[in-house]
């Protein structure tokens, strides 16, 4: 349900270098809701230069460590749970989507907030390595590009990591 007066919004952002593993490709925007457009869904393509790497023990345990909340999350990959029991295997734009909406939340609890964050991550194609990634967020925080700024946060860290492997 979009909201009248509320229009989407593109931008094509320039894949990263050919080192990393993920890129930034594209952001939508979409107003929903009433007619307030108290929510935007923003959708995030990611490139993937290696699409069939998954989330491994290690990492899930580092990651676990730096973000604590991370486990916490709900999660409906593979049936209705929890992030930590699902984060070994999860594919590296799946990640992305949770590493993104942990950093949006702290944020908020620091400002005194509590909207709720939701997120849904799908491969658009797979074989291209393209996933698509939907954050349904309060207007405030994609209006300041917060957003985008964890999503491409959460992408840094991750080529960082492999990076260093």
């Amino acid at each position: 349900m979009g909201c009248t007066g509320c229009q989407m919004a593109r931008s094509e952002l320039s894949p990263a270098g050919t080192d990393n593993i993920l890129a930034l490709q594209s952001v939508e925007s979409q107003a929903v809701g009433s007619a307030a457009c108290s929510f935007l869904t923003r959708s995030f393509v990611i490139a993937s230069n290696q699409p069939g790497l998954l989330v491994d023990a290690t990492f899930a345990e580092e990651l676990l460590g730096m973000f604590p909340n991370l486990g916490e999350h709900a999660c409906k990959q593979n049936g209705i749970g929890f992030y930590q029991d699902k984060i070994i295997g999860s594919s590296l734009p799946h990640l992305i989507e949770h590493l993104a909406i942990d950093q949006m939340v702290s944020k908020q609890r620091l400002a005194g907030n509590s909207q709720a964050i939701a997120g849904f991550t799908k491969w658009i194609d797979h074989s291209k390595g393209l996933a698509l990634v939907r954050l349904r967020v309060p207007v405030g925080l994609a209006d300041s590009g917060d957003d985008e700024e964890a999503v491409k946060a959460a992408i840094k860290l991750v080529n960082a990591y492999y990076a260093k492997a």
